[in-house]
């Protein structure tokens, strides 16, 4: 299926009032990878607005599909600003993230969650509200923060 295709469909079924599916929402979420390079933010955006109207999915696919579109986005979207703004509309949509991070640091490997919160600080994101959101001792984000002069 191609990503226009996808999209579509889950509208279709908005639209109708019927719920779309696991695959529909996991390969709805996986859109814009189908389209790095110039057109990438342009999906994440339409991606996330059909997201937020999808009121019956799990909260376990909830997290999953914005999990997705948030590593996305952090991955692909060069432009800062722009891949700021998506993240913060992402905000508390992340639990996902979070505990991948949780996962990340505990077992003892923690670049991936390093990464995280080095974009999250140079966000302007304060450091208490990153250690709460990503799960981890508030001395590691100021560590990393002092690490990276942020």
């Amino acid at each position: 299926m191609d990503s226009d295709e996808i999209i579509n469909n889950v509208k279709n079924k908005l639209k109708h009032n019927q719920i779309p599916d696991a695959k529909e929402i996991i390969l709805l979420s996986l859109v814009p990878l189908s389209k790095k390079g110039k057109n990438i933010s342009e999906y994440i955006y339409k991606v996330f607005k059909i997201l937020i109207k999808l009121k019956d999915m799990t909260i376990s696919q909830k997290d999953l599909a914005f999990g997705i579109v948030w590593l996305t986005t952090d991955k692909f979207v060069e432009d800062p600003l722009e891949r700021n703004i998506i993240c913060d509309l992402l905000g508390d949509r992340m639990s996902l993230i979070h505990e991948y991070g949780e996962n990340k640091y505990n077992d003892g490997k923690d670049d991936g969650i390093e990464q995280i919160i080095e974009n999250l600080l140079k966000s302007g994101e304060d450091a208490e509200s990153i250690a709460e959101k990503a799960n981890v001792p508030l001395e590691k984000v100021l560590e990393i923060k002092e690490k990276n002069k942020l």
